[in-house]
């Protein structure tokens, strides 16, 4: 095979008349042409790494699968949203200050239904309304407490 090597004199061939012999190619056009293949190719996400400054759209059923076996999946099913870990350890969910679920709408509407705190309290609401806090001492609960059943402990 040939060695090529780029030209970038391609004045003399464009000035030759239509239907020369020697006018093979035009070279303007390949050098534009390898301007659009090294932008498209500089625009790629290395497979060892990148930065993405843009979204990455996924459509519905396609699955972002993690692990050597696949084991975290996330993926949306056009009805309901998927978290799922199907290896052999745990899924662990970890904030740095605080942990908060809640509702998926966003703003002062938006309702909390579990927040744990680094270190100290684990919240649980109703209707965005705290109704039972871990404390050093235990629990405490707001609200009417009812159970089926409690056996031990002094009242």
């Amino acid at each position: 095979m040939s060695n090529y090597v780029q030209d970038t004199n391609f004045a003399a061939k464009d000035a030759l008349p239509s239907g020369d012999a020697a006018k093979r190619i035009k070279g303007t056009e390949i050098y534009d042409e390898y301007g659009l293949v090294a932008t498209a190719i500089a625009s790629k996400v290395d497979k060892t790494g990148a930065t993405m400054t843009g979204n990455l759209d996924f459509g519905d059923e396609v699955r972002v699968r993690l692990g050597n076996d696949s084991d975290l999946q996330v993926y949306h099913t056009g009805t309901n949203s998927y978290i799922e870990d199907t290896g052999t350890g745990g899924l662990v969910i970890a904030g740095a200050a605080t942990l908060t679920l809640m509702q998926a709408t966003q703003g002062q509407n938006a309702d909390k239904y579990i927040e744990c705190t680094a270190n100290e309290a684990v919240d649980l609401y109703y209707d965005n309304s705290k109704k039972l806090e871990t404390t050093t001492a235990g629990v405490t609960v707001t609200g009417e407490l009812v159970a089926t059943t409690i056996n031990g402990g002094t009242f």
